[in-house]
């Protein structure tokens, strides 16, 4: 009796620990918790759930809400009256899975709950996140609860508009803040949709963004409305079209100085050009592009012929233009007269000007170089005189008449019309010719006087070796000397030419080739005035010893 009681009680424990392996543990008994990352946050945030449940055999699926009423866990969901489901469905893994029990997901604050029975708009508060399994709504118990503060939803903002004036063309950078998150962006400029060029072209999951704009470059000067809107929220700026200025340091002085330009609100990163008047000007230093902000600093040196009194300098970028008022004070080149303006060397020609210093020396240069020629300025400023044209190689020349602070210049251009070539006289076409030798051609005339010869004298008629080359010569005739006959040969025909060459360097062509054969003359030189010395010698020897002879008889 006693041993089938134990029997008994050994097959209900057996039953029992089957029990209790084979049905699930309640999930109300469990020790469930879920935990948010943040737990507080605004309308449209991301908030991070982390769930950690007791696991069971068979895996479950849970439903996130959010409500304004704080229940119990254990409540069920009908006695909620406002709520919003933010999660239908998350997988609580089974015992035999990985990380059993563990699961993640995000939920996203609300603006309204409207699951409920009432219909609630969300504002700033305490909140409560609560966690069912998938049972019928109405009849799903919180298993698991949550704490959320919900503040005040931040206003949306363009934290930066830079920069918020410029030239049509200027590129703004665009940022904003607390926009609704990962939404499309549009930007206008007044009514025209802009792309951007660079940056976001939507906002970000935390609300914010960085985009780049171009300003049409048909924007009109003034004020004008930049429009940047995302979903529902619409914010604008104002930016404001501005002309371009320039700035010059400083604004006045001598005919060649430096001066520098400041310019500011010119198209970005756009090419410089800059104008004296309506001479163009390369900048000596500095930027010869505006910045990426439309500023520029270039210095430039004013022209050196720039007269007295104001002028215009100009810069230009892109579509923009500026100007501003230089006064040159003194210096400068002033504009002569020269009449004629052309001519030979040693004519006279007259020279007029005005706007030099009054009652101040002046000197005429040639070319650069001061002259003899000087004068004084007469009481108006004028300056006229009469000058000589200096030999001078043919082409133009500059004549300059200066003051000290006031120069003056003109042109002259030389003749370049060669002297006729002269003709040779003598010797004859193959004369033979002893010892001295002269050569005799004709004389040339030009306007550019005075005109000067040139020979030359060669073994060969192609004259590719020269015995003789002289030039320079002033008159129209050349004799050889006895240093350079000693290069000559009695017997051999030798070859001669000439030319003219006037005061502006103008040569006449060649003379062809003329022949001369050098005879063998007598030559009371070298051996035969050394022979004729000694024989000379012993003749005045042997009569000195005859008349002594006859001398010593006589006594």
């Amino acid at each position: 009796m006693k041993s089938r009681r134990i029997v008994q009680l050994l097959g209900i424990s057996l039953i029992l620990i089957l029990l209790f392996v084979v049905l699930p543990v309640s999930p109300v008994l469990a020790a469930n918790t879920i935990t948010l990352t943040p737990t507080q946050g605004v309308i449209g945030a991301t908030i991070s759930l982390h769930g950690e449940f007791e696991p069971t055999y068979t895996e479950r699926w849970g439903i996130i809400y959010v409500s304004n009423i704080d229940k119990p866990i254990g409540a069920v969901m009908s006695t909620v009256a406002s709520y919003e489901r933010v999660v239908s469905a998350v997988l609580i893994p089974a015992a035999d899975l990985p990380n059993p029990g563990v699961f993640n997901c995000n939920i996203t604050i609300p603006s309204a709950l409207a699951d409920g029975v009432t219909e609630i708009n969300v504002t700033a508060g305490q909140y409560y996140v609560y966690m069912t399994t998938t049972v019928p709504a109405g009849e799903s118990p919180i298993i698991a609860k949550a704490s959320l503060t919900i503040g005040n939803p931040a206003t949306p903002a363009l934290d930066a508009l830079s920069p918020a004036s410029g030239p049509a063309g200027t590129i703004v950078t665009v940022s904003g803040s607390d926009f609704p998150a990962s939404t499309a962006l549009e930007f206008k400029f007044d009514t025209t949709v802009l792309t951007p060029s660079s940056g976001n072209t939507s906002v970000s999951s935390t609300g914010v963004f960085i985009s780049t704009l171009t300003i049409p470059s048909t924007a009109t000067l003034g004020a004008h409305t930049i429009t940047v809107t995302a979903d529902t929220t619409v914010i604008t700026a104002t930016f404001t079209v501005s002309g371009a200025t320039i700035v010059l340091s400083p604004t006045s002085g001598t005919a060649g100085a430096s001066v520098t330009i400041n310019g500011t609100a010119f198209p970005v990163s756009s090419v410089l050009t800059f104008r004296f008047d309506s001479t163009t000007i390369t900048p000596t230093s500095g930027n010869t592009t505006t910045s990426g902000t439309g500023t520029f600093a270039s210095v430039i040196t004013i022209p050196t012929s720039a007269t007295t009194g104001n002028h215009t300098i100009t810069a230009l970028a892109g579509t923009a233009t500026a100007t501003a008022t230089y006064g040159v004070t003194g210096g400068g080149i002033i504009a002569l007269t020269i009449n004629p303006t052309s001519g030979a060397v040693g004519i006279q020609v007259t020279i007029s000007g005005s706007g030099f210093t009054a009652n101040q020396a002046f000197t005429v240069t040639w070319d650069d170089v001061a002259t003899t020629s000087t004068g004084t300025v007469d009481t108006s400023g004028v300056v006229a005189l009469t000058y000589t044209i200096p030999a001078a190689i043919h082409g133009i020349h500059t004549i300059g008449v200066t003051d000290g602070t006031h120069t003056g210049e003109g042109t002259f251009t030389i003749e370049a019309t060669p002297p006729s070539t002269p003709q040779p006289l003598r010797p004859y076409m193959n004369e033979g010719v002893s010892a001295p030798i002269t050569l005799d051609w004709e004389d040339a005339t030009d306007s550019s006087a005075p005109v000067t010869y040139s020979v030359q004298v060669s073994s060969s008629e192609s004259f590719t070796s020269l015995l003789i080359d002289k030039t320079g010569l002033g008159t129209s005739q050349y004799i050889i000397t006895d240093s350079e006959m000693l290069s000559f040969t009695a017997g051999q025909t030798y070859y001669w030419r000439e030319r003219a060459v006037d005061a502006a360097s103008n040569a006449s062509e060649w003379t062809g080739a003329n022949a001369f054969v050098l005879e063998q003359g007598f030559s009371f030189s070298g051996w035969v005035m050394w022979v004729t010395i000694a024989v000379v010698g012993v003749i005045l020897f042997l009569l000195g010893i005859w008349i002594g002879r006859k001398t010593a008889y006589s006594y």
